[in-house]
Parts: structure tokens; sequence; C-alpha cells
């Protein structure tokens, strides 16, 4: 029996734009007719490309259904814009998590090792990458070396600064730990480590 989905994603808000070639879904493997936009500009014509997927129609247009394969992975998604005058948009790129069983651990989420709270503007921040559209609850833990909670969060748009009360913690390995549940998925819990570097 094919799993028939409709996943409509509009990665365009001003000019094309595909979050900087973040991971903007979850599919299973062997899906069928997930779509797939971008928004439509009159005159202009599509060029898609999908990495371990077939384009089933809208190959020239600004949307297409994808069924998927067998393979899981993260896959690439690419489409490039051409405009009533002959013109071509840079490669516009994102990435869709393809899993085995959306009941098992299919969360995407992409997970820093390291990061450096200095004030640089780069990595100043400890956070996490995945959609958050379907989210029932939240909650992230970071612990130091002796497991004395030094962040909590029940805002997966609020990452961690590497503060305490205000003040700096020191530069050492952390232990993270994640629980979530979402809508077309189980409740899970992860876990691991990254290093505070200043």
């Amino acid at each position: 029996m094919k799993i028939k989905a409709v996943i409509f994603l509009l990665l365009l808000l001003a000019k094309l734009n595909w979050l900087n070639a973040q991971v903007i879904d979850t599919a299973v493997i062997n899906m069928q007719q997930v779509r797939y936009g971008i928004a439509f500009n009159v005159g202009s014509t599509y060029e898609w490309q999908v990495q371990d997927g077939s384009i089933v129609s809208g190959a020239f247009t600004n949307e297409i259904y994808v069924n998927w394969g067998s393979v899981p992975g993260l896959k690439r998604i690419a489409v490039v814009e051409t405009n009533v005058t002959g013109c071509e948009s840079d490669t516009n790129i994102a990435f869709v998590l393809l899993v085995t069983d959306t009941l098992t651990d299919s969360l995407i989420c992409i997970m820093p090792n390291a990061f450096s709270p200095n004030g640089d503007g780069l990595n100043d921040v400890f956070g996490f990458t995945f959609p958050i559209s379907d989210l029932n609850e939240f909650k992230l833990a970071i612990y130091n070396r002796w497991g004395d909670a030094v962040f909590m969060s029940n805002d997966p748009l609020m990452p961690w600064d590497g503060t305490t009360n205000g003040n700096p913690c020191a530069m050492d390995v952390y232990v993270w730990k994640l629980e979530i549940s979402r809508k077309r998925y189980r409740s899970i819990s992860k876990h691991g480590t990254f290093t505070l570097l200043r």
C-alpha cells in the first residue's frame, strides 16, 4: 500500500532561499507523492534535482511531487529558477532526512560537538537545528562534569549562551539531554557531549 503525503514547504519569502541548506523535512523510505515547493514567479521555470528520489510530477514548475527511494539517510534537494529574461538564480539547496520508520527514532536533530561563546559572532550559542512546527513538548538540559544542571529550557528557539546565572561557564566538556515529542512521532530522548571553548 502506497503512503501518500502532502507536505508543502514554502521556502521562499524574499528571493529564493532554501534555509541555507538546512534539513527541512523527515520522510519515510518508499514514501510516495511527497510535495515540496517554493514561491512562484510568473514566467519562471524551475529545474529540480532530488537525490535518491524520483520526481513524479512538476519537474519544471515551482512544486514537485517526489517518490522517495529505499535507502535511509540525508538526501539533497536542489532547485534553480530561470526567470522570464533567462537569468538563473543561485542553486538553492535543502535536505530531507529519509528514515525507516516514523514511529521509532525519526527526530531530525543536528547537534554541534563544540561552541565558543566569546562574542565573535561565530558559534556563540549551543542549540539544535530541527523542524519545530509539529513539536508537542521540548526539554533541553545541559550538565557539567559533576552532574549539576547549568542550563534548562522548554523553548526550542532559546539556545544556551555558555553562562549560568549570568556567569560564564568554564571551558570543559558538558553533557546535553534532549527530551522531545512531535505530533507525527513517538516521544524520544537523546543525549550526548560537547565542548565549550573560549
